[in-house]
């Protein structure tokens, strides 16, 4: 378990790296930090998938309307 936290912080760090240069970055790093909380203790439930990827597309849609 804490190889697989630490593969993923690891990838975290990097997008957030990015994120210093790449505006984008920055909200692809706030979706893995927010699927990541949300997959380690949600495991055992059926439809957390379901709940993330509906979070995702209204994380996505409300991006979309305050860029414009």
């Amino acid at each position: 378990m804490a190889a697989v936290l630490g593969i993923g912080t690891s990838a975290a760090n990097a997008v957030i790296g990015l994120s210093m240069v790449l505006e984008p970055g920055a909200w692809i790093a706030m979706l893995l930090m927010t699927v990541y909380r949300r997959i380690l203790p949600l495991r055992k439930y059926p439809g957390w998938l379901r709940e993330i990827r509906r979070a995702e597309a209204q994380h996505l849609r409300s991006r979309r309307r305050r860029s414009r």
